[in-house]
């Protein structure tokens, strides 16, 4: 039988408590179920991480390329009203620019604007930690695809003979815009379907997205 505890010491010295604001310093949450690895220091993930949802992450998508088009836009109106017709390559330069940054953000932070205002975040399947740049390339290399298979159907469509085009009303360019809409949300049908919410461009990063 024991006797009761001792009481604590005042004058035993405590452990330091831990600084407020150290969080802010912590890398994204780990996927759950998974087995930790690790880490250096402030990068341990913590246990409760939750994945996002697809609508969240359909949402963060869209803003951003809703920004791009603006962008796209704005500069494309000023160079007409300006005379700059040269300004047109805006509309293959800024979308090539704005995958580029949204690729070294989420290399670097996991995060696009949207993302981050969003609050989730894209991170290491097992580990919780940031992808880097090779595997967030091919992250944005299959979210991409959809723009390079319409643009790649449509040039072939478009060397048909004027005859056929004209038979067939001749609505080529549409394409442009439909084959992408389209591979876009079969990517969004598929990461809302497979274990985890980890779509074709998870899998090719080894990446999951986890709300901060």
């Amino acid at each position: 039988m024991t006797g009761p505890a001792a009481p604590e010491d005042p004058d035993r010295p405590r452990p330091p408590e831990e600084p407020a604001g150290l969080e802010v310093f912590d890398t994204p949450p780990a996927v759950p179920g998974s087995e930790p690895t690790e880490l250096a220091y402030a990068e341990q993930p913590p246990a409760d991480a939750r994945i996002a949802h697809p609508a969240v992450r359909a949402f963060a998508f869209f803003l951003d390329g809703v920004a791009t088009f603006v962008i796209v836009v704005v500069i494309v109106v000023g160079g007409l009203s300006g005379g700059g017709m040269e300004l047109f390559w805006a509309i293959p330069i800024v979308p090539i620019a704005a995958a580029l940054l949204d690729t070294v953000l989420t290399a670097r932070f996991g995060v696009t604007p949207a993302k981050a205002i969003l609050g989730i975040r894209v991170v290491d399947a097992g580990s919780g930690a940031p992808i880097g740049f090779g595997r967030s390339s091919l992250r944005s290399l299959v979210i991409v695809a959809p723009i390079a298979l319409g643009v790649a159907i449509t040039a072939l469509l478009a060397q048909l003979p004027y005859e056929i085009q004209d038979a067939v009303g001749g609505n080529f360019f549409l394409l442009v815009v439909f084959v992408p809409i389209a591979g876009w949300i079969a990517l969004l049908v598929v990461l809302a379907t497979r274990p985890r919410r980890r779509g074709l461009q998870d899998l090719a990063g080894r990446s999951i997205v986890v709300r901060r």
